[in-house]
């Protein structure tokens, strides 16, 4: 991803996103330790302008997710539900060989 301080300096800079020294140092340490950036600040600030920039130095894309007061995980992500992530004889018509076949009665109200 990137090698070096030096390198997140030119790939943000080609993607026209001006950096500072920490901002730099940030992006190269998440990169390299596989870690996300939580980013807080008022609107305008630039956080989602580096999101864009990152994505566009490291050939990636951005998935946005536009948060407002009163949003919570379950709304923003949906819920999971344990049990219906574990396959079941009892829920699967036809028993676990039949697992991920279509099943057109499932869809009907």
């Amino acid at each position: 991803m990137f090698s070096s301080i030096q390198d997140v300096h030119a790939g943000l800079g080609s993607a026209g996103y001006i950096t500072d020294e920490i901002t730099a140092t940030i992006v190269y340490l998440a990169a390299r330790l596989h870690k996300p950036i939580l980013l807080e600040g008022p609107p305008g600030s630039g956080k989602t302008e580096l999101a864009y920039a990152v994505a566009k130095a490291t050939s990636t894309e951005v998935e946005r997710l536009q948060c407002f007061e009163g949003i919570n995980e379950e709304k923003a992500i949906g819920k999971f539900d344990e049990a219906l992530q574990r396959p079941s004889h009892r829920r699967c018509p036809g028993g676990m060989r039949n697992l991920f076949r279509w099943h057109e009665d499932v869809w009907r109200a």
